[in-house]
């Protein structure tokens, strides 16, 4: 699965930061419940410094804490962290970070 930028930034509407439209891959991990849930995956398709959307078939319930970690292939940058989902859709689901791990210069470089 390939890494690209589409060269498009979404309006700033009311969020505190600019999104970022990407195909990055992703594998995420439930955090709730104490038990260790198998891993999922998906395409991250827009990214910010406070969070992401992920499209995958298999999205985690809304209020789930989950584990995450991202490819920034052609950046040569891997993004791990931790967030919680903010919304939930049938393809997919928005991930606001609740970890310092995320490297911002990786997202505004982009």
């Amino acid at each position: 699965m390939s890494f690209f930028v589409r060269g498009e930034a979404r309006e700033k509407s009311q969020r505190a930061f600019e999104r970022v439209d990407v195909l990055a891959p992703i594998t995420f991990r439930s955090l709730s419940g104490g038990i260790l849930q198998p891993h999922s995956h998906g395409v991250v398709i827009d990214i910010a410094p406070d969070g992401i959307f992920v499209q995958t078939r298999t999205p985690p319930t809304a209020d789930e804490w989950v584990g995450v970690d991202i490819d920034l292939i052609q950046l040569h940058e891997h993004i791990k962290a931790i967030g919680k989902i903010v919304r939930q859709t049938k393809n997919g689901f928005a991930l606001k970070f609740g970890s310092r791990c995320v490297r911002l210069a990786s997202v505004h470089s982009l």
